[in-house]
């Protein structure tokens, strides 16, 4: 079947989060499952569906040893796709996640992205030799915002292609932008080889909406996957988040959402 794209998305199609569902065999071309849908891409019928779409955050800098065991503990008792940790507790993680289905998630250039893309890069390396199979990246919001576009893409491809083969989560901070600014973010992100697109930090002056959960998606298509994080702490703002075209949620209240379902441990 052939189609015509316009900034990422297909032409005639009036609901870019529902791509899965309307063209399914364009998703599994595109390898769809990579990028957080449910198999046909799919929305959870249930809170159970929800879990392995859900990365576990425990991100504050108060994080202790035993904060860390309990959140790899709760994700794999709930099937959750990833847990997010600061650098210093990837080793940690990936131990108590080894041989489950949960991923270890490292952030790189958290939470503020002004760190260079030399030490980026760095990161990303050091995060995966302890075990990180993927990285959660803050770009430059400074030179985005001056209009640095290519230095912009450049470092994002620095990060990519110092770990091939690790999924690359690219963190825009959509509250410090505007809706140019967050359109040419998908695109340097798109270029630089990335692999999502994420809305917030979690750290910045707002979390995920509606608003810009479509409008990242309009912008990358099926191309990147797209993260709602920030202020994700119920079961029917998840689901809306879902409906706008998010493919992966990050929380730091993943049980909550998910709580309730008879879930059971996913190893």
């Amino acid at each position: 079947m052939t189609r015509e794209w316009i900034h990422g998305q297909c032409v005639g199609c009036p609901v870019p989060g529902e791509c899965g569902k309307r063209c399914p065999d364009l998703l599994a071309d595109l390898s769809g499952l990579a990028l957080g849908w449910l198999p046909g891409g799919r929305l959870p019928a249930s809170a159970e569906d929800l879990a392995p779409l859900i990365d576990h955050t425990i991100l504050l800098p108060e994080v202790t040893r035993p904060m860390v065991e309990r959140a790899c503990e709760d994700a794999v008792r709930y099937g959750f796709a990833a847990v997010c940790v600061n650098p210093a507790w990837t080793e940690l993680c990936a131990a108590e996640l080894r041989g489950t289905r949960v991923k270890t998630c490292a952030m790189v250039g958290f939470p503020l992205g002004a760190s260079t893309p030399e030490t980026k890069a760095f990161e990303a390396r050091d995060a995966v030799k302890h075990g990180a199979a993927e990285l959660d990246m803050v770009l430059n919001v400074g030179r985005l915002r001056n209009r640095e576009d290519a230095d912009v893409r450049d470092e994002i491809r620095a990060v990519v292609r110092a770990v091939p083969g690790t999924t690359v989560k690219v963190i825009l901070e959509t509250a410090c932008l505007t809706t140019d600014e967050k359109v040419r973010a998908c695109r340097a992100a798109v270029e630089a080889g990335a692999h999502f697109v994420k809305t917030s930090t979690g750290f910045g002056p707002d979390g995920a909406n509606l608003r810009d959960v479509s409008l990242l998606r309009s912008t990358v298509g099926l191309a990147l996957g797209v993260k709602a994080s920030g202020g994700v702490r119920d079961y029917a703002m998840a689901m809306e988040l879902l409906r706008a075209g998010a493919s992966r949620l990050g929380s730091s209240s993943s049980v909550k959402l998910v709580s309730g379902a008879g879930i059971m441990k996913w190893t």
